[in-house]
């Protein structure tokens, strides 16, 4: 998973703009950023195995020179997760093309190995370089580069990337810096996100274009009109010159957007589709009490939500039955646990990031408000936590159906080994009393048996139901991706053994 940000500008140098893009992208990619600009065809390349935030400090602009220039954070979906690892892969593939892109190929090791017989050498362990080097072949071959109009080389682009598109299986949005301009490309089925914007002069003259992977940069650079979402299957080409943009549909199928971009990945002021991600988590709330209403009114006296992405949930949730919200959880830092690649990485950041009111908790019926549960090593360790500081009871309400297949497209859930609600021994969704027993291991470890029972009446579950997920997304399940909640994928599976098989020895190296 990556955040990736573009532009082309009239004047002056791109680099300051790419800097703080990259920082309003951080939460789709902690781990590493990187950057290149390019003039007059030079591109000049940065990177780093650290957060945006730090990545780019003490950079020195004036090595950057360039109107034109692509960033990303990223965060392993493949790779090893070693500090070398991590630095090698940050580096955008450099070539006569360069590149950047956000989410995963299923079919990417197939790929790699096709190339590998064929001669390539690669230099990282990414998606990317499989897609830079099927792209790069492909402008070669249409000889992109050899043309003088900017209307024959965009024709020559969109003609090579309709050839690619068969060969690429899964979620793709790609932003290509050249030495003629900026090409944006978002995969057929739309799965993840690309956005583009213009800023203009007072006349209406367009004097900046740009792309990224959500709406969050172009608000905190300020100054951009028109923002609109990249259509499935569409390529943009934008000349450094800026005379005009060309666009062409390269596919014409159904969008199966990933609704895990409203639940949990997006920051709350991305919109995608013109709807604002904070409106759904609103709404979820909304849609969540409605669901329930009838069963749980009179079962708990406060909500605590779980930091930080369901606050506006807890408050609608919670304003529906007239409980007070208590924050009685509170988050220390920044880490997304979720955005860790080891279950040991993952189990620190837990018991690092979160602080406890005890006195919001003690003797309290708590309706304990999440996003979603994946893993369940969070919601685990809260339980654990909440009952040692003296809660009555604990009911979960989940602002997302139950999790119970693989992502393939660029979330890191790619084994169904560790899906909380997957049965995976029996190959069946758990039921929510076994969900619960899960959730309650290390809580009633020690206990009797009297005990663990009496705290299993203690604890209940509730999932939000996916068609009320939808409305309060605003779209229609089927122009949805549903592959984590149904296990049935918008495009083929054929290749996602063998990336499994590489992401998980990438991960106990």
């Amino acid at each position: 998973m990556c955040g990736i940000y573009g532009t082309v500008r009239h004047s002056g140098p791109v680099v300051g703009d790419l800097i703080a893009a990259a920082a309003a992208l951080e939460n789709r990619g902690p781990q590493s950023a990187a950057l290149v600009t390019v003039q007059q065809g030079q591109f000049h390349p940065f990177h780093k195995a650290a957060p945006a935030e730090i990545a780019f400090f003490g950079l020195k602009p004036d090595n950057f020179p360039g109107q034109s220039g692509i960033c990303h954070t990223r965060y392993a979906t493949t790779g090893q997760d070693t500090p070398e690892a991590i630095d090698r892969n940050a580096r955008p593939p450099m070539g006569d093309i360069t590149l950047v892109h956000n989410g995963d190929t299923v079919n990417a090791e197939i790929l790699r190995t096709e190339l590998a017989q064929a001669g390539r050498m690669f230099h990282t362990q990414t998606d990317t370089e499989v897609i830079h080097m099927i792209i790069e072949r492909a402008f070669r071959l249409r000889q992109v580069a050899r043309t003088k109009s900017d209307r024959t080389y965009a024709q020559r682009v969109f003609a090579a990337l309709r050839s690619v598109q068969p060969q690429l299986v899964g979620a793709w949005s790609i932003l290509i810096l050249t030495a003629r301009g900026l090409i944006a490309w978002r995969g057929p089925a739309g799965i993840r996100p690309l956005l583009m914007a213009e800023r203009q002069e007072v006349a209406g003259v367009t004097t900046e274009v740009a792309f990224a992977s959500e709406s969050s940069a172009f608000n905190r650079l300020g100054g951009y009109r028109r923002i609109r979402d990249v259509p499935a299957g569409t390529a943009v080409f934008v000349p450094h010159t800026l005379e005009r943009c060309y666009i062409e549909r390269l596919s014409w199928r159904q969008e199966k957007f990933c609704l895990f971009e409203f639940v949990y990945l997006a920051r709350p002021d991305s919109r995608f589709g013109g709807i604002r991600v904070e409106v759904v988590r609103d709404q979820a709330g909304v849609q969540l009490a409605k669901q329930y209403d009838a069963t749980v009114r009179g079962t708990f006296d406060i909500v605590v939500p779980v930091p930080d992405c369901p606050q506006s949930t807890a408050a609608s949730f919670a304003a529906t039955f007239g409980v007070p919200v208590k924050h009685a959880i509170r988050k220390v830092g920044n880490k997304r646990s979720f955005l860790q690649t080891s279950a040991e990485k993952r189990r620190k950041a837990i018991s690092d990031k979160f602080i406890f009111i005890r006195e919001f908790i003690g003797g309290q019926r708590i309706a304990l408000v999440d996003d979603s549960l994946v893993r369940g090593a969070t919601l685990g360790k809260l339980l654990r936590h909440l009952f040692l500081l003296g809660a009555a009871e604990v009911h979960l309400f989940l602002a997302c159906p139950e999790i119970i297949g693989p992502c393939y497209y660029g979330i890191d859930t790619p084994d169904d080994h560790a899906l909380l609600a997957w049965h995976h021994n029996q190959q069946r969704p758990r039921t929510r009393a076994e969900i619960v027993d899960e959730l309650l291991i290390e809580t009633c470890q020690g206990l009797s048996d009297a005990d663990r029972a009496s705290r299993h009446q203690q604890v209940s579950i509730h999932y939000l139901s996916l068609e009320r997920l939808a409305v309060a997304i605003g779209r229609p399940a089927n122009q949805l991706c549903l592959g984590c909640l149904t296990r049935h994928y918008p495009t083929p599976t054929d290749g996602v053994e063998l990336k499994r098989e590489r992401w998980i020895a990438d991960r106990t190296l």
